[in-house]
């Protein structure tokens, strides 16, 4: 049976005004008592009407915690997954800055030995050069068939877009052969140890790369080849598991030259270079999973090169090149167009032996840096 206390909240619930007497609960008045009269409640009861207000009060207050609380979480959660793409896209900085530093130096230096396989003369029985030619003075009066060279450069950029230094040691090792007279036919293969130092952690990155190439002489001033390669990298970061990368690349370069006085040469090239990297699955330094994915790059480059003969065994030289990356992953602080610079010296050792330093810079990169010096001994048999 529902007491007087439940009777009085369905009644006010169904909009039925309440009779505070006591015959609305069945009870007759007293004698001499008003019909309308005050109930009687036990002490410290709450009355319906107080009941119903003290529930609606309570839910005004839970709707509005709630109201409060979902703006809150829902920003939070924005704020998280902002933070989580931010990251992502730097990340992919961060690897478009590796994949160039590290297949463009191959690739230039690829460019150069080509050059030397076409355009240069060996001194002669007197220890003089002979035309000397664009990228290296050694080769013979008659060029040798078979040519063999060794590289080391290293290279120390930095990224401030992602807080990141990078260290590169690069070794490169080639051999061509001309099998025609205007055909050379090459090979190179290298390997490169990256160190990578961002503020709270780092990463260290073999690479072992293979590229063979072939150049065609068009005529006594050009020369065209082409690259395709085919890299394999694996990345360790100290606060992560190490993880693979697969890298395809693909290059062209026509290279000219052109021998204005008896010491002075000119040389210039436009090359062409693209790559795609396939990340395994992993989770980064930055505790964020990257599924498995591609990352491509491409690039456009123009360079020139002013060398002066001041010896019969010493040359130095000038150069500088313009590059513009036409496809890649980054911020949108991303600089797509940079300037390099050079200066280095060449000099034959002996008749079969030739040496080339050099030390560029790139510039005109916003928030990018990158500095190099290159060390190149080329053996003619």
């Amino acid at each position: 049976m529902l007491t007087k206390n439940e009777i009085a909240i369905c009644l006010v619930l169904l909009g039925t005004p309440i009779l505070t007497s006591n015959v609305a609960f069945g009870v007759e008045p007293c004698p001499g008592c008003d019909f309308i009269d005050t109930p009687v409640n036990p002490p410290n009861e709450l009355t319906p009407i107080e009941i119903i207000q003290i529930q609606q009060l309570e839910q005004q207050q839970q709707q509005q915690q709630e109201t409060a609380a979902e703006p809150k979480s829902t920003t939070n959660a924005a704020a998280l997954n902002s933070a989580s793409l931010l990251q992502q896209v730097l990340y992919r900085n961060t690897k478009t800055n590796i994949a160039k530093s590290t297949t463009g130096r191959n690739l230039l230096m690829i460019r150069q030995q080509v050059a030397n396989t076409f355009f240069k003369k060996r001194k002669t029985s007197k220890g003089a050069f002979l035309n000397t030619q664009p990228s290296g003075i050694a080769a013979g009066e008659e060029v040798s068939p078979i040519t063999t060279w060794a590289n080391y450069n290293f290279v120390k950029s930095e990224d401030q877009s992602v807080n990141d230094d990078i260290k590169m040691h690069t070794f490169l090792v080639g051999a061509d052969n001309k099998i025609k007279e205007n055909i050379a036919l090459g090979m190179t293969a290298s390997y490169q140890g990256i160190q990578e130092d961002f503020v709270k952690s780092d990463s260290t990155t073999d690479v072992l790369s293979l590229s063979p190439y072939a150049a065609y002489q068009l005529n006594e001033n050009l020369v065209l080849d082409t690259v395709v390669g085919y890299a394999w990298l694996n990345e360790s970061p100290s606060s992560a598991e190490s993880f693979d990368t697969s890298r395809f690349i693909f290059a062209t370069h026509l290279t000219a030259m052109s021998t204005t006085a008896d010491k002075l040469t000119m040389s210039g090239y436009i090359g062409y270079m693209f790559t795609k990297d396939n990340i395994d699955a992993h989770v980064t330094d930055k505790k964020i999973s990257e599924k498995q994915n591609d990352v491509s790059f491409a690039q456009v480059s123009l360079g020139v090169e002013s060398a002066y003969q001041f010896t019969d065994v010493t040359e130095g030289y000038l150069t500088l090149s313009i590059e513009d990356d036409l496809v890649y992953e980054g911020s949108d602080t991303y600089d797509a167009t940079g300037f390099t610079t050079g200066i280095g010296g060449r000099m034959l050792l002996n008749d079969v032996l030739n040496a080339d330093l050099n030390v560029s810079n790139v510039f005109a990169r916003q928030d990018y840096k990158e500095s190099t010096v290159m060390l190149n001994l080329r053996y003619e048999f």
